[in-house]
């Protein structure tokens, strides 16, 4: 028969913008639960939830406060292990999002880390440097260093490939690696069914005291040193085989998001004892021939490569064959919806969508896509709570745009705008809640 999940029909629920059950403007569990029969009609057989974890929301949840408690916004346990044998009396298995590499640094470890200089939850993160200095030119994900001055003081400074209260953890330190199972060991105990792993990539970094190649002293992307590192499998591979060895059925789903096929295949290839299959966002090729010089390719809309499109899905279908299921999806928390990006109209979308899903494969569909949403339009460069904006609007402003002109283009491109609320009546415009900040 195989494995349930090589029938998984995932369904993304961003549980923010879900259901809101109790009228405070923000998604929760009882919320989610109220739409189950919604969920059956549709025809998914599995969800996979955005973070619930405790959380000071700097991300959305995707900065862990506490792993084995839900925030307080979303509900409590109870809710949660409600929601879990509701989905499951309903025919829904359920995928939990697992942030592995990173911490809030409002997490109990990262606080005794910063206390002490001699705690043990020291090695639980990535502190180097001295009186100051930082240790290479490495850019953050959400720009500026990677490195963050040691708020006690002490002249060294911590990682952080996303925002500077998101601190890296450091999986080279065999303790880090055991403690992450525990939590895994903890969710899969309460009966869910999978994790997706996000950003598991980067798990490993290499040697600090280098810097990117860079044509000036700003700092640089450099993700050949803390993407895909052979360390990555090496450390992963005896979690994901605890995992298996006590929950023969778990499905995991990791986000690999720069990987290329043949990379795939190592990441899920049954006798590597890592991944069931991954998510990658190497499947889009935009096509960039018409974008402004005068301003950052960031923020300008572009649109598909179709023909690059269709060689990649080739590619990844054939490399793949007989290793692993691909998963099939054209939208995520991390990009901006179908219906902005890519398809024009309905028909577009309901093509693009057919096309996809009737390959061979795993489909993910994101909320609301089965309906057509588009991106949220913000009229401010605070809304979208991202450092990079305003720079573009500067630069947009610069070359003869008008703000608004400007944020339509931000809001085009933007992943934020994406996560609007689910429309499940005809109010004209539903009230978007912003992350909340600690």
């Amino acid at each position: 028969m195989g494995a349930w999940y090589e029938h998984a029909i995932i369904y993304q629920i961003y549980p923010k913008s879900f259901q809101d059950s109790n009228g405070d403007g923000i998604g929760d569990l009882k919320g989610i639960e109220k739409r189950i029969p919604y969920l059956q009609a549709l025809g998914i057989n599995t969800v996979w939830l955005n973070p619930l974890f405790v959380s000071p929301q700097v991300d959305n949840g995707y900065d862990v406060a506490n792993y084995y408690a839900i925030d307080e916004s979303m509900g409590t346990m109870a809710d949660m292990e409600s929601l879990i044998a509701a989905f499951h009396r309903a025919g829904i298995h359920v995928l939990l999002d697992f942030v592995l590499n990173h911490t809030s640094d409002q997490h109990p470890w990262f606080q005794d880390a910063i206390r002490d200089p001699h705690s043990i939850y020291r090695d639980y993160y990535i502190f180097e440097g001295e009186k100051g200095q930082r240790p290479n030119n490495w850019g953050s994900f959400f720009g500026g260093s990677v490195w963050e001055p040691d708020p006690a003081g002490t002249g060294q400074s911590y990682f952080h490939l996303f925002d500077k209260r998101m601190p890296d953890l450091n999986w080279a330190n065999p303790e880090v690696r055991q403690a992450m199972g525990d939590v895994a060991e903890f969710w899969l105990a309460k009966g869910i069914d999978g994790l997706r792993l996000d950003a598991f990539i980067h798990i490993a970094k290499a040697n600090l005291h280098q810097d990117f190649p860079a044509d000036n002293a700003e700092p640089v992307v450099a993700e050949p040193f803390f993407a895909n590192l052979p360390q990555v499998q090496q450390w992963l591979r005896p979690f994901c085989q605890r995992l298996r060895s006590d929950y023969p059925d778990v499905f995991l789903l990791g986000e690999a998001s720069s990987a290329d096929p043949h990379l795939a295949v190592d990441y899920t290839a049954p006798h590597n004892g890592l991944m069931d299959s991954v998510i990658t966002f190497r499947y889009f090729t935009d096509d960039e021939s018409h974008l402004d010089p005068r301003l950052s390719a960031a923020f300008q809309p572009k649109p598909l490569d179709f023909a690059a499109f269709k060689h990649d899905q080739l590619i990844w279908q054939q490399v793949l064959s007989g290793v692993a299921a691909p998963t099939l999806w054209w939208s995520n928390h991390d990009l901006p919806r179908l219906r902005t990006r890519i398809a024009k109209n309905e028909t577009q979308a309901r093509s693009l969508a057919l096309l996809m899903y009737l390959q061979r494969g795993i489909p993910v569909i994101y909320y609301g896509d089965e309906l057509g949403l588009q991106n949220l339009e913000f009229d401010s460069v605070a809304a979208f709570h991202d450092q990079t904006v305003a720079p573009f609007i500067a630069q947009a402003k610069a070359a003869g745009l008008t703000e608004a002109a400007a944020l339509k283009l931000v809001s085009q491109t933007h992943k934020l705008p994406a996560r609007g609320p689910m429309p499940w009546d005809n109010t004209p415009h539903h009230a978007f809640q912003p992350p909340r900040h600690g």
